[in-house]
């Protein structure tokens, strides 16, 4: 059964809705950019990375082969 775009933003709200507070207010303040949360998002994602890179570097040839973040 396919979900309605309305119907998994009405889904998305109530899980989030279920999340503590202060925990959302935590969430809410990190950046991408941020160290713990970049560590989260780039892991083992070479396809993400790169695109970052690209935009960041402003270079269109550059490859990611592996990509390995801090632990």
């Amino acid at each position: 059964m396919a979900m309605t775009k309305e119907g998994k933003c009405r889904a998305q709200t109530k899980s989030l809705s279920k999340i503590d507070p202060k925990m959302m207010e935590r969430i809410q303040s990190l950046r991408l950019m941020d160290d713990d949360f970049m560590t989260i998002v780039f892991s083992g994602d070479n396809k993400l990375t790169e695109f970052l890179l690209r935009i960041l570097l402003d270079r269109t040839d550059l490859t990611v082969k592996s990509c390995l973040t801090q632990k």
